[in-house]
């Protein structure tokens, strides 16, 4: 099976330099082409890991960030920013925050990782955390105070915890 997508062209280069260890870490093949095209071959099971992968480095990911991918229970989700490029910009910088605190903030009580790029913000980590981080930037986007979106995330961290400590009993 293959399927085909597409990369922007600043993040090609990431692709070339790892396209053999991505090729053997999922057990698919790659064809990267210049223009940002990328083809990948490969079974049903292998396919999904190796699409979620470009995706990811795609996206703004390190290969070695990427790579958590290959983890049964991590996920990859991508939030699309519409607007003009001025709103797009108030926007991101919404989610980022002097010197980046919104964005450490986000990583730091939902235990996923963030990458802002280009009018994407991408969120890589398990499940709950990626659940997490993603309620916090649609609030963040939506307009919500930061003070808001940090007492939200300190709750939902705070009852996940309980939850996994009774899950341990």
């Amino acid at each position: 099976m293959i399927q085909e997508l597409r990369v922007p062209r600043a993040r090609v280069a990431v692709l070339l330099r790892h396209q053999q260890a991505l090729e053997k870490a999922t057990g698919t093949t790659l064809r990267v082409q210049k223009d940002g095209g990328v083809d990948v071959q490969g079974d049903v099971e292998h396919l999904l890991v190796a699409v979620n992968l470009v995706k990811a480095i795609g996206r703004g990911f390190s290969y070695p960030s990427a790579l958590t991918l290959l983890e049964e229970d991590a996920q990859l989700a991508v939030i699309a920013v519409d607007g003009t490029e001025k709103t797009v910009r108030r926007l991101m910088s919404r989610v980022i925050g002097r010197r980046g605190l919104a964005k450490k903030n986000i990583e730091r009580f939902s235990g996923a990782k963030l990458c802002v790029y280009g009018k994407t913000v991408a969120i890589l980590g398990p499940p709950g955390s990626v659940h997490m981080a993603a309620t916090a930037v649609d609030d963040l986007l939506g307009g919500r105070k930061h003070t808001f979106v940090w007492a939200k995330l300190e709750k939902m961290k705070r009852l996940a915890d309980e939850e996994a400590d009774q899950d341990d009993i």
